[in-house]
């Protein structure tokens, strides 16, 4: 394990320094706890300006839309000025949506692309000199989703983009001594997992007005076991600070959906199908 006070104080007299992207939700939050009782340097980030408390000792918060690379810009240059390196920069900026992909306007899909999967590309190449300087890494928040996307979900295939990205940026990041990892979990105890108990078809006029009320009223099922933020926090400072860190980390993942990732996929959207069709024929009664 590498420590505060072992790897990186050989290579500078100051303190390693994080770099957390959405840093004021639960998961975020969390992160920023544990790199700060680590005694890292943390630079928080998040789109809202005063979404979380400060805490002045080791801890700078910065506002931050990683889809505007005019303020992925200011906050890199901050960081050089005041760091002059970063050691690690977590990704954990991200949305959650739920809408029909075959209908919804172009500019939500986007949305959602250019915050999970593009907006850590953005944050990768700002930084790049300064994660070359110091040996460090990279960590990109994923989700086990990506391995049973379904339908009315642009979370997953955006996630899918993320880790499609990261495995040709990890090989071009390796040529320079930068590390890419990758983090797995499954539902978190968070503000984002509960809002899936509310999902409502934003589709004004949808085509699938009662295949999306299906979908909604299953949703929670798919979702199973919650872990805490402050598990996943401990798994990613592990990724961070290990000396050898592995590819990919998992937590917490639903047997369910390791099961249904196992199957054919013929078979999963078969399955898919028949468990609509059999909602939507009992609440036809």
């Amino acid at each position: 394990m590498i420590s505060a006070s072992s790897k990186f104080e050989k290579n500078m007299p100051t303190k390693p320094t994080v770099l957390i992207t959405g840093a004021a939700g639960g998961l975020g939050r969390a992160v920023v706890e544990k790199f700060l009782d680590e005694g890292w340097e943390v630079i928080a980030t998040d789109l809202r300006a005063n979404g979380f408390d400060t805490r002045t000792e080791g801890l700078t918060t910065l506002k931050l839309d990683v889809t505007d690379s005019l303020q992925v810009e200011t906050v890199r240059d901050r960081v050089e000025r005041e760091y002059d390196r970063l050691d690690v920069l977590i990704n954990a900026a991200g949305i959650l949506d739920f809408f029909p992909l075959s209908e919804a306007p172009p500019e939500w899909l986007k949305r959602s692309f250019d915050i999970n999967a593009f907006g850590p590309v953005a944050m990768i190449r700002a930084f790049l000199p300064l994660l070359i300087k110091s040996g460090g890494r990279v960590i990109n928040i994923s989700s086990e989703s990506v391995r049973f996307p379904g339908a009315f979900q642009p979370y997953q295939p955006s996630k899918m983009a993320l880790e499609g990205l990261h495995r040709t940026l990890r090989q071009e990041l390796s040529l320079k001594g930068v590390k890419m990892i990758v983090i797995r979990p499954g539902a978190i105890d968070t503000g984002m997992t509960a809002s899936v108990l509310q999902i409502k078809n934003p589709v004004k006029e949808s085509l699938y007005l009662r295949e999306f009320d299906v979908f909604a009223s299953m949703a929670a099922k798919f979702v199973g076991r919650k872990t805490s933020p402050e598990k996943v926090a401990k798994l990613i400072y592990r990724a961070a600070s290990a000396k050898s860190p592995r590819y990919y980390y998992h937590i917490n993942h639903s047997v369910l959906l390791t099961f249904l990732s196992k199957l054919p996929q013929r078979f999963q959207d078969r399955m898919t199908l028949r468990m609509f069709k059999k909602r939507m024929n009992q609440e036809s009664y």
